[in-house]
């Protein structure tokens, strides 16, 4: 899918990335600590849509008080301590 600016995205192994002119393959080159930024955002703004879109879907399911404030601190905790493993020279830290 691309915008009028020849600009976009498409999703290859069920995971978006971004395309476009030459232009938009130098941006995509951006790398901080390994990271590409531009991959990287466009990635997490899907998978993050995906997530909510679920959460819509499910919780209004689940018996009361199935999703605590202990269960959403662990989910947060386990996520940082991915995000670290997966970009160790990025300095990700919990602020």
């Amino acid at each position: 899918m691309q915008n009028r600016n020849g600009l976009g995205f498409r999703v290859m192994n069920g995971l978006p990335q971004i395309i476009g002119t030459n232009q938009t393959k130098l941006f995509m080159s951006i790398q901080v600590s390994g990271i590409n930024l531009p991959n990287a955002i466009i990635d997490c703004e899907y998978r993050v849509t995906v997530l909510e879109s679920l959460f819509d879907k499910i919780i209004p399911n689940l018996p009361p008080d199935t999703i605590t404030t202990a269960v959403l601190d662990k989910a947060r905790a386990d996520a940082m301590s991915a995000l670290q493993k997966k970009y160790p020279d990025a300095g990700i830290r919990r602020i």
